[in-house]
């Protein structure tokens, strides 16, 4: 929520009588008038960093609680046709401004703004998603100029737009909308998420035609009655296919191949995968350059006159290599912070390239279904990339394998259970997790979790725990640097600032506050790994 920017509005339309209309997009007025389920979850982190009572905080309510009495407001749901909704929009644009034309051939302009940091020029302009912004570099100019032309081009059929997560593919294509308006009839770009199915795209695709699918059709029937609808169809049509699965190619979705009338963009990460999927023209996005990245960065996270923070910056920047996806994803977990150690601490997280996981969860199994699970889900779902081993282990998977993805990971978050100190190989991954937080290059981040246990008893190695202890020390009798190691690693762990579950405690709210902790931290969680393919 940019309330913010919503406060701004609000002001505006008080002073100047400017009209507002609010959209509901997939949100109930509701909820937004009183801040509840997603928005609640949004208003506790903005709490958590301005202050509960905050002027700030206050005013955002305030303007949230405003715009949804407003009269006029609208509401997308799922089951409404996108298109129409839009319209309808449009038309009451046209009603209450007047100028505004939808014929394919008027031509509409946008003032372009221009930001100079002293460097290189930046320009930005919506891409018809929302909030979204896309950075309009010289670098980027090429790869554009390069689409428009191949789409004007009668050789090219299917073209591929290619580079790697994060580079811009998906914001590159969404910003030329306007323009392929004046090439093609009509555009068709369905919402293809990560791995659907074949026929789900096809759907999509098929409601925005219009074409009908029977219960029981074939998919070679399916595929025909796409390849019929398109070719009786009068002019041009395009088709975008953003992260199409590259075992796929649009023929199997009843696009026809090579049809004048009928053209389509593919993005992929890999240009190798484009010839495969049908592709007559393939564009590679490159990254950014060093100047270009710096740039983005200090637009995006706000830091340009803080005189001590330009040089670690500056590295943080050129260590995103070029890709916008991830020198955004920094800036906004550094935007507003000011002290050079936190800025540091991402410095290290971009330098630490064997990083494969953002989060470890180290668990005893006792918790897995309890707790653990839905620890996993709920980190994954807020975008985190974390490992919980899933009973992979039971099937064999040696120790060694586990202390690698240990030491691949940026933050270990510890479950310490009643029975967590029986388990020789949990207290082995407790003394990897504590010296990759010692080791200088790694300073890996650690949250204990004292889960029906007693700091006190894992510390003094009391009840359970000692009685784990006493086990062990019957075992590796001959071996006391093995247990004065765990032993020194159950002490050191309780040193550290964790959470207890409470005796009178509610699940999601405990994994609210390590959900709160993860997303404060962020900026020491960012791993290059994500943006390798």
């Amino acid at each position: 929520m940019q309330s913010l920017r919503g406060v701004n509005i609000l002001d505006y339309k008080k002073k100047f009588d400017q009209r507002v209309l609010p959209i509901f997009y997939r949100v109930n007025p509701t909820d937004v008038k009183y801040q509840k389920n997603n928005c609640a979850f949004a208003m506790e982190r903005l709490e958590s960093r301005y202050g509960k009572n905050s002027p700030e905080v206050k005013k955002w309510r305030s303007a949230l609680h405003q715009i949804s009495e407003l009269k006029n407001g609208k509401c997308y749901t799922a089951d409404r046709n996108q298109r129409e909704f839009i319209q309808e929009i449009v038309e009451i644009a046209h009603e209450h401004i007047g100028f505004l034309s939808t014929t394919r051939s008027a031509k509409s302009s946008c003032q372009l703004s221009t930001t100079s940091y002293g460097i290189t020029s930046l320009r930005s302009f919506p891409t018809g998603t929302g909030n979204e912004y896309y950075y309009y570099f010289d670098s980027i100019k090429e790869a554009s100029r390069k689409l428009l032309d191949a789409l004007q081009d009668d050789t090219c059929y299917t073209i591929g737009v290619c580079g790697r997560r994060g580079s811009g593919k998906t914001s590159l294509v969404k910003a030329e909308i306007s323009s392929y308006g004046k090439i093609f009839d009509r555009v068709i770009f369905p919402n293809v998420s990560k791995n659907q199915d074949i026929r789900s795209i096809q759907d999509a695709i098929a409601n925005s035609l219009n074409v009908y699918f029977e219960k029981n059709d074939r998919d070679a029937v399916r595929i025909m009655k796409m390849f019929s609808k398109i070719e009786r169809m009068d002019g041009t049509t395009l088709v975008i296919l953003d992260d199409f699965p590259r075992e796929y190619t649009p023929q199997e979705l009843g696009i026809p191949y090579n049809n004048k009338h009928c053209k389509v963009i593919l993005t992929t990460r890999d240009e190798l995968d484009c010839p495969a999927m049908g592709c007559n023209h393939s564009i590679l996005l490159k990254p950014l350059s060093n100047d270009e990245a710096w740039t983005l960065l200090q637009h995006l996270s706000g830091v340009n006159s803080q005189l001590d923070l330009l040089d670690v910056a500056r590295n943080v920047a050129f260590k995103c290599n070029g890709l916008p996806g991830l020198i955004k994803d920094v800036s906004s977990s550094l935007k507003k912070k000011l002290n050079i150690d936190q800025w540091n601490e991402s410095l290290i997280s971009l330098s630490h390239s064997t990083a494969r996981y953002q989060i470890f969860i180290s668990f005893r199994g006792e918790t897995r279904h309890v707790f653990t699970k839905h620890l996993y889900d709920a980190l994954c779902q807020e975008g985190f990339k974390t490992f919980m081993d899933d009973k992979s282990l039971e099937g064999g998977v040696p120790i060694e394998k586990l202390l690698d993805d240990i030491e691949e990971s940026r933050f270990s978050i510890v479950i310490l259970s009643p029975n967590f100190a029986d388990s020789e190989w949990c207290l082995r991954e407790l003394v990897q997790i504590l010296d990759c937080k010692d080791k200088e290059e790694k300073k890996q981040l650690v949250l204990p979790i004292f889960y029906d246990v007693e700091p006190g008893h894992v510390k003094y190695l009391q009840n359970s725990y000692g009685e784990a202890m006493e086990k062990h020390e019957k075992k590796f009798e001959q071996h006391p640097e093995i247990l004065q190691k765990w032993k020194n690693a159950l002490r050191d762990i309780c040193k550290l600032t964790g959470f207890k579950k409470p005796d009178d405690w509610a699940r999601d709210e405990f994994i609210k506050r390590i959900l709160r902790f993860s997303c404060e931290n962020r900026h020491r969680l960012h791993i290059q790994s994500m943006y390798m393919n």
